[in-house]
Parts: C-alpha cells; sequence; structure tokens
C-alpha cells in the first residue's frame, strides 16, 4: 500500500507536470531550457489545465457530488497530454536531464532545501485559514461536492464565490483520492515537497536574468534557502507564508507564481522580440494564478500590463501593449464569469 502511495505520488507530481511541462517547452529559449524550467512550466500548465477542468464543473453542477467525475476526468486528460508530450518531446526531455549539473554549491543547495523540508514535516504550524484550506479539500474528497459543505461543522453551506474559483484545495483533493492519502496528509505534509522546491526552483529561475556567471545558480539556491530559513522576523514576511502555510494558495502566489512571472515576463518579452511567438505562456500561467486566489490573478494583470506598457513608451509602438492585453484573456475572462456568477 505504501508503495503504490509513493508511486502515486511520484507519477502525479513528478512525471505528470514533467510531460505537460515539455509540451510548451517549445516557448522557453533553448539556452534557459533545464530540469527546473521543464518543472516550473509544467505545473503552470498542470494548475491551468486543472482550473479550466474543474470550473466548468463548479458552476454547471452546483450542489452535486461532482468530484468524482472531475478527478476522472482531469486524470483522463492529463495523462493523455503528458504522454504525449513524453512521446512528441522525448528529445527534449533527455536535454533538459542531460543538463544538470551537480556543483558542490548545488549539494550545499539541496542539504538546506531536505533540512527545510524536514524541519516543515515534522513542525506543527496552527493557522485559522489551515482549518478553512484542509476542511474544504477534505470535504470534497469525502462528500464528493465543492464548497457546498462547510469545512468547520460539515453542514450545507452557500456557494462562496469568493473562495470557490480558487481551486487549489480541490486540487490537494485530487492528489489525495489518486494517492489514497487523507487530504490533511496532502495538505500538511506532501504540499511542502511541491511547494517549497518549486519556490526554489523559479527564484534561480528569476535570479538567472541577473547572475550571468557559471555555477552562480547553485550559491543564490543555497542562500536563499539559508533566508527562508531565518525568514520569520515577522509573521508577514513571504519566507514565513511559504514555510507555514505551504498548502495556502496565497502563500503559493507569493512564494512561487509572483517570482515565478518575472521570469515569464523576461522569456515572454524576448519572444515577442523576436517577432515569433504568440503569448501562450503567459496565457497559460495567466489561467493557474486564479487557482490560488482571485487576487493573484488581479495582481498578475497589474503587473504584465504594466510592464509591456512600459516597454510600449520606450519603444513608442503600441504593438506591446496589444500584446499585453491578448495574453490576459484568460485573466479579462475569468473576472467576467468571477462576476456573472455572484450575481
Amino acid at each position: 500500500m505504501i508503495v503504490l502511495t509513493v508511486l502515486s505520488l511520484i507519477l502525479w507530481l513528478l512525471v505528470i507536470p514533467a510531460g505537460l511541462g515539455s509540451l510548451i517547452s517549445g516557448l522557453v529559449d533553448e539556452e534557459e531550457r533545464g530540469f527546473i524550467s521543464l518543472m516550473v512550466t509544467g505545473y503552470l500548465a498542470f494548475w491551468s489545465l486543472f482550473e479550466l477542468t474543474a470550473l466548468p464543473f463548479l458552476l454547471l453542477f452546483q450542489g452535486k457530488q461532482v468530484f468524482p467525475v472531475l478527478s476522472t476526468v482531469f486524470a483522463a486528460v492529463s495523462l493523455v497530454l503528458s504522454a504525449v508530450g513524453f512521446v512528441l518531446k522525448r528529445k527534449e526531455i533527455k536535454t533538459c536531464l542531460a543538463g544538470i549539473r551537480i556543483s558542490p554549491a548545488m549539494v550545499g543547495a539541496l542539504i538546506v532545501l531536505c533540512f527545510i523540508l524536514a524541519m516543515n514535516t515534522r513542525t506543527a504550524f496552527f493557522d485559522g485559514d489551515e482549518a478553512y484550506y484542509t476542511g474544504q479539500a477534505l470535504a470534497a474528497q469525502e462528500t464528493g461536492y465543492l464548497y457546498y459543505r462547510s469545512p468547520y461543522t460539515g453542514t450545507w453551506a452557500y456557494f462562496d464565490r469568493r473562495h470557490a474559483f480558487a481551486m487549489l484545495p480541490v486540487w490537494e483533493a485530487f492528489i489525495g483520492r489518486m494517492s489514497g492519502l487523507h487530504a490533511a496528509v496532502v495538505n500538511h505534509t506532501v504540499m511542502s515537497f511541491v511547494m517549497i522546491p518549486l519556490a526554489l526552483g523559479a527564484a534561480v529561475l528569476s535570479a538567472g536574468l541577473i547572475l550571468k556567471k557559471k555555477g552562480s545558480a547553485g550559491v543564490f539556491a543555497m542562500l536563499f534557502g539559508v533566508t527562508l530559513i531565518f525568514s520569520r522576523i515577522s509573521i508577514y514576511t513571504r519566507g514565513t507564508f511559504l514555510l507555514t502555510r505551504t498548502s495556502q494558495g496565497k502563500a503559493a502566489a507569493a512564494a512561487f507564481y509572483m517570482t515565478a512571472l518575472l521570469w515569464l515576463l523576461s522569456v515572454s518579452l524576448k519572444g515577442y522580440k523576436e517577432g515569433k511567438r504568440f503569448p501562450l505562456l503567459l496565457m497559460i500561467s495567466g489561467l493557474s494564478a486564479g487557482l490560488f486566489s482571485s487576487l493573484s490573478l488581479m495582481l498578475t494583470v497589474m503587473f504584465v500590463m504594466i510592464s509591456f506598457v512600459l516597454y510600449s513608451l520606450r519603444e513608442r509602438e503600441l504593438r506591446p501593449a496589444l500584446y499585453a492585453l491578448i495574453s490576459c484573456t484568460p485573466q479579462f475572462l475569468y473576472l467576467l464569469i468571477y462576476t456573472v456568477a455572484g450575481s
């Protein structure tokens, strides 16, 4: 049983994201492709696909036990797309894996990461929001209802669109269903092994925009990890959010997504300059922002629009602003549905 659980977690948290990431690997410049970028883009595609699959179930089948059907549909779609990625992009995957270089600094970074994960796993943190996230994930897993059971009492609850559109608890329930784990175990333990390495990887990718010297990634990763360990100077720091509220959408958005967005903007801007890419990477990542929280999705629109409008002003042409407007189309549609659903 334990072996099957571990194999299931490896499949859904490593293999599937890698396969999905390979499908969009062509959107990233060849010199920037690697295992870290493969996993970061893979998880963005994974979460975007889940949000795209889950929202229709949430809105069209309100008050019905749709979680088992949603899990089956999403599992089938993600497995097929991931398999297609491994078949069609196997050379890109081999290139990403072959590019892994273990330097002394990288070993140090891995030791720091293992220490963080060990302490995060064995230490219990109390947080009021944690009761909501864990409760909603467990309610979906145990009852099959999406946001129609109170996470505190188990009784019927009204449709709360403010939280319901952020589907991260449902995705955590999906991982629990596929692996056979209790939703609380997924939230309090498994999510640490997802979010913390992803946040570290996103930081390394963003830092790579500035640090071009060979071997600097490992040094930066090690220093970044050490900084996280000693970041609890306040309950409001990003490091505190990441290490103590790992399974929550706000923490994931602050620690991982907004950091990855810096790198995504750089990749997309380079693609725009070369005139050979539709803003698909930004569109995919923009949809995944809604999985974390509605606020992170709005912040993404602001971040992208401001960045490309400033570039448009510098270049004295309108096309960069239009490019950004197109890239934010999923967010605009999301916000429109969000508004209509609550009216």
